[in-house]
């Protein structure tokens, strides 16, 4: 009876939890706005400016709750709030999205700040946690690398590289990247040089917080290369490769219906076309002895596969999930 009761307990949803992800989500939301400004109209600005003055309320209450505690997050919310602040005043003189881009930067970086801070301090009482879902907003350069490094990664290895070659490089890249993942936990200054600095064009704010996508990315493509054909390995490279960034600009510009994890039907109808377009290429251009329904069947079973993993990809980075998947879906037909 005891532990039944402590059960339905610990569903009871707890009140400084609620006010976390609710502020957080608005926050999020605020954010999100900032990506399509309509700085003409007046109506829009009006709401913007409402909505920074309200959270920067709600962030001042949260960190006058806090310091009651004795916890430390209050000074990060401090500054949280005054960007806010600064955002609700300037805006009226934001003649120039470049501006406003550069002010929605800084919100995503003290957005993520917020997430991983409220996760690491226990600042409530449930066994259920609050899910908070990070920013990811189209970047042109990220994409442009993502795609980029694809066709260069699957022109190499058809091409010029043997199986044991292409491992042997992939092994040692994943080497490089393991022990700069490890530097980057030692030293903060390293870490915000690597995330905003060096690789700051391509980089999403999370990734300071987390292993970045590349690793991700590497370690996947080391098995997929061990486990499947050449013809898996490319054609599910370049699934992710064209598919997610596809994904990401036409959901971010059309998307209206969403989804799982914040994806769109439109991103989800996006990674599919992209994909099945690409792998339809590959395989026409590509020695592969199958024929043209067979090719078809291919591109469209690891594009609808790719498409479904990245929906659904929430604790799992999809630079993983989806050259694994796809490639394991490939074996089907190569």
């Amino acid at each position: 009876m005891y532990n039944n009761m402590s059960a339905a307990e610990a569903t009871i949803p707890d009140p400084m939890a609620e006010n976390i992800q609710s502020l957080a989500a608005d926050f999020r939301t605020l954010v999100a706005c900032l990506q399509k400004p309509t700085l003409t109209d007046s109506a829009w600005m009006q709401s913007i400016q409402q909505r920074c003055q309200n959270l920067s309320e709600r962030f001042d209450s949260l960190r006058k709750t806090l310091a009651t505690q004795g916890q430390s997050l209050a000074d990060s919310f401090l500054e949280i709030r005054t960007t806010l602040q600064n955002l609700s005043k300037d805006l009226p003189n934001l003649g120039q999205r470049r501006s406003l881009k550069e002010i929605q930067a800084v919100l995503v970086r003290r957005y993520e700040d917020f997430v991983e801070q409220v996760k690491d301090s226990r600042l409530w009482n449930s066994r259920i946690r609050p899910r908070f879902r990070s920013i990811r907003l189209p970047k042109a350069a990220r994409s442009v690398f993502h795609m980029s490094s694809g066709v260069a990664g699957v022109v190499l290895y058809q091409v010029f590289l043997s199986r044991s070659t292409a491992v042997s490089i992939l092994g040692v890249l994943l080497g490089i990247f393991f022990i700069l993942e490890v530097s980057r936990r030692f030293s903060t200054r390293f870490n915000d040089f690597m995330v905003y600095k060096l690789f700051g064009a391509i980089s999403r704010p999370q990734e300071r917080y987390k292993t970045n996508s590349a690793s991700y990315y590497l370690l996947a493509l080391t098995i997929i290369t061990l486990l499947t054909p050449k013809t898996a390995v490319c054609a599910a490279a370049l699934v992710l490769a064209f598919g997610d960034p596809v994904a990401a600009w036409a959901g971010g510009r059309w998307g209206k219906m969403r989804l799982s994890n914040d994806k769109s039907l439109m991103g989800a109808f996006a990674f599919f076309s992209a994909a099945f377009t690409v792998v339809m290429i590959y395989l026409t251009v590509s020695p592969v002895a199958l024929t043209f329904s067979h090719k078809l069947m291919a591109a469209v079973t690891m594009a609808a596969v790719g498409a479904g993993v990245e929906l659904f990809s929430h604790d799992l980075d999809d630079n993983f999930t989806i050259p694994v998947a796809c490639a394991l879906a490939g074996l089907l037909w190569f």
